[in-house]
């Protein structure tokens, strides 16, 4: 289930968050909740609520809005890695490393939208027959799609909602 921007707007209200217009953008926030947080409330929750502690603390420092950068602070990839542990541990059963190759290939597609497969590895500093493997698990498990278009393989992230 992914939630409208009124109704992130009405449960940040709930918590009894004061909200300034212009805080919270779709933008800024969308980035992780939508493609590492899988529609998941509470994660999402727990992802405002560390960007918000980020940027009282900027605020505190003369800092201005929530941005992509705070949110990419509050929210680690490590922090991602964690939180993705039991749906990626059926994926990857054995060792950790395949898990954050994983989420940081899922965090680059999002940001970067899709990308030519044999880029990947290129940009992220991976084997190519790694990203192979790993965009061949992603896909069966409906987190990427994969199309040709010649020779060319072209990767994007599936819809935040998996189906």
């Amino acid at each position: 289930m992914i939630l409208a921007w009124q109704q992130v707007q009405t449960c940040i209200k709930r918590q009894g968050w004061s909200i300034a217009d212009g805080i919270f953008t779709p933008m800024n926030l969308r980035e992780r909740a939508s493609s590492n947080g899988r529609g998941i409330f509470r994660r999402f929750l727990g992802y405002i609520t560390l960007a918000l502690d980020i940027w009282e603390m900027k605020q505190e420092k003369g800092g201005s809005l929530i941005d992509v950068a705070t949110v990419k602070e509050a929210v680690t990839t490590e922090r991602l890695v964690e939180d993705m542990e039991l749906e990626l541990s059926d994926l990857f059963p054995k060792h950790s490393e395949p898990r954050t190759l994983a989420v940081k290939l899922l965090m680059f597609l999002e940001e970067q939208g899709p990308q030519k497969q044999g880029q990947l590895a290129t940009l992220l500093d991976i084997e190519p027959y790694s990203v192979s493997r790993l965009l061949t698990k992603l896909e069966a498990a409906r987190y990427v799609t994969r199309t040709r278009e010649g020779t060319d393989k072209f990767v994007a992230i599936r819809s935040a909602t998996r189906t």
